[in-house]
């Protein structure tokens, strides 16, 4: 049931987002978008799943534990520091008879919760169809 509440509230964001994105007003297009991200909805939610983060050069397998997420982007813990602007690649699972959920993004903070933990912030380059 959460994960269904999930999904229908990140396919209304999803939506929003397009048509909020394309809006004219005399502000930047970016500073346009961070109003709109600002504005999204985001779930308190703890999902084990896995991400693949390519930092150094190099594509590394993590398992994670997201600890919010909106249409935008999530926030997740795992074991490997994570630089700015890298990119990753989430991987969430859904019931049995749905596809998992996945989405590519861009590494925008990285916080040491402790020596072996950090908390990455991702901004969603990519999302699935929510339609």
């Amino acid at each position: 049931m959460i994960i269904k509440t999930f999904l229908e509230i990140l396919g209304r964001q999803a939506i929003d987002r397009q048509g909020n994105d394309r809006r004219s007003d005399n502000r930047r297009s970016d500073d346009r978008r961070q109003v709109v991200q600002r504005n999204a909805e985001q779930l308190p939610l703890e999902i084990k799943g896995t991400a693949v983060l390519n930092t150094g050069g190099q594509a590394h397998q993590r398992e994670i534990t997201t600890k919010d997420i909106s249409a935008y982007g999530v926030y997740f813990l795992t074991d490997l520091r994570l630089n700015s602007s890298d990119t990753v690649v989430v991987h969430l699972p859904m019931e049995e008879d749905e596809d998992p959920f996945e989405a590519t993004g861009t590494g925008v903070r990285v916080e040491e919760i402790s020596e072996n933990s950090f908390g990455i912030a991702v901004k969603f380059e990519t999302t699935p169809n929510f339609a």
